[in-house]
């Protein structure tokens, strides 16, 4: 009780003693109807003023004993969240210092001192997660996700172990769950259109990818998002195709086409629904006229191989030799020069070899000059020594070589297994590819 409280009770009790010599009367006060005690007014004030002085004590009292427990509480808590910031920055100098098991046992000190701690859930998830253990990243994950805050991220990581673990259907309703909260997250719609890739789904890839379109502003992105919408339409046509549903197939294909004439897998596409209707004559004229309107290698590799299927070398011999003559580049050459070997025109092989004039060719030219010399007997020239170290069959077939990301297969795909970009395989003459991996 403070001084001023004290001297203000004083006075009180002075004022009641002088006012209860000139104040003497009594009062009746009834507990019940036959019971009553008289008492001073005076003496019945102070009893009124020592109720009132005991109630305001008694809520003082409680207020204090609250202040307390919470001033207890709110230590407890401090103390807490200084350890916790402590284990903290033990376990993130723990996984500077790469002592990833350290960190995970510090972190998992935090959840035991608060297991709704959210923050230390999500790391641990992102650990078992580097580690390839599915199951515990799974667990942490989920216990974050089932309390509050954002869920966008969470889901992701979800979706991404659903993926590593098969569940590709799995992983797709997460991705959905997150383009329900937010249908313009551009990160959910790439990773949908990466899963539904993974599933064939084309069709829903070309809706998606439509809708992509109208929501990137990025000139970039957009030709980007163009690009694989081309792509996938071509996978959904060529599906279509596959399920004889020729007129359809087509249609589509002659679209795309008219975006990109240069679009060869659509070329061929569209050639092997000719050859599927038995309209072997008009898929030969079709790919004639487009390989002299383009002059592409693949185009006439697969012409080359209808042609000689056919039993009519002669008409091939002729697409070469007046591309040549229209000027393609050495390239065309060795086409023709290797067409003449398999037909075992080894003097027209020859001639046509010693007529190039490239050096990025030198090593192709070579094998070649050394298969035709050892066909012939002439051991002389072409020495044993280069002879058996040759590698005959690729020289016949040459490697196919994506011109994105330096693929190396030795059969023509539309699309490469590798970058999974479209219309990029080349045939590898020059040795050029970035990677030398084998289909």
């Amino acid at each position: 009780m403070s001084k001023f409280t004290a001297f203000l009770l004083f006075l009180f009790v002075v004022a009641a003693g002088y006012l209860a010599i000139y104040n003497r009367e009594v009062v009746d006060v009834y507990l019940s109807e036959n019971t009553f005690y008289q008492v001073s007014k005076i003496l019945l004030m102070l009893i009124s003023f020592g109720l009132g002085a005991v109630f305001v004590f008694a809520i003082y009292a409680v207020r204090d004993t609250k202040r307390f427990f919470n001033s207890l509480q709110t230590k407890r808590r401090q103390k807490k969240h200084r350890k916790l910031q402590r284990l903290f920055s033990e376990a993130s100098s723990a996984l500077n210092a790469g002592k990833t098991e350290q960190a995970i046992s510090l972190l998992k000190e935090i959840t035991a001192e608060d297991e709704n701690n959210r923050e230390a859930l999500i790391r641990l998830g992102e650990l078992y997660l580097e580690r390839g253990e599915l199951p515990k990243a799974e667990n942490y994950f989920r216990k974050a996700l089932g309390m509050e805050g954002e869920t966008a991220y969470l889901l992701f990581q979800l979706a991404e172990i659903k993926t590593r673990q098969g569940n590709t259907e799995e992983a797709l309703n997460l991705i959905n769950d997150v383009l329900k909260e937010d249908p313009d997250n551009l990160r959910a719609l790439y990773k949908k259109c990466e899963i539904l890739d993974s599933l064939n789904r084309w069709e829903e890839l070309v809706e998606l990818h439509r809708a992509l379109l109208k929501k990137v502003n990025d000139e970039g992105q957009k030709r980007a998002i163009e690009e694989r919408l081309r792509g996938y339409s071509f996978e959904l046509y060529r599906e279509i195709a596959d399920k004889a549903q020729f007129d359809r197939a087509s249609k589509g294909l002659r679209s795309l086409l008219k975006q990109d004439d240069s679009f060869v897998p659509a070329h061929l596409a569209i050639a092997k629904i000719m050859l599927r209707e038995n309209r072997q004559d008009e898929a030969i004229n079709y790919l004639e006229d487009v390989f002299k309107r383009q002059g592409s290698l693949v185009l006439a590799a697969r012409l080359e191989e209808l042609l000689l299927k056919r039993g009519d070398p002669s008409r091939i011999i002729n697409i070469y030799q007046d591309a040549i003559a229209s000027g393609a580049d050495s390239t065309m050459k060795f086409l023709l020069a290797k067409l003449y070997y398999r037909l075992e025109m080894l003097d027209d092989a020859l001639e046509t070899l010693e007529s190039i004039d490239d050096p990025n060719l030198s090593s192709e030219i070579s094998m070649m000059k050394g298969m035709i010399f050892h066909k012939r007997g002439q051991y002389d020239r072409a020495s044993q020594e280069f002879i058996d170290t040759l590698n005959i069959g690729s020289i016949l077939k040459i490697p196919y070589c994506c011109n994105s990301c330096g693929y190396i297969g030795d059969k023509y795909s539309a699309r490469c297994p590798s970058c999974k970009e479209w219309n990029t395989f080349t045939f590898n003459l020059y040795g050029t590819c970035k990677v030398d991996k084998k289909e």
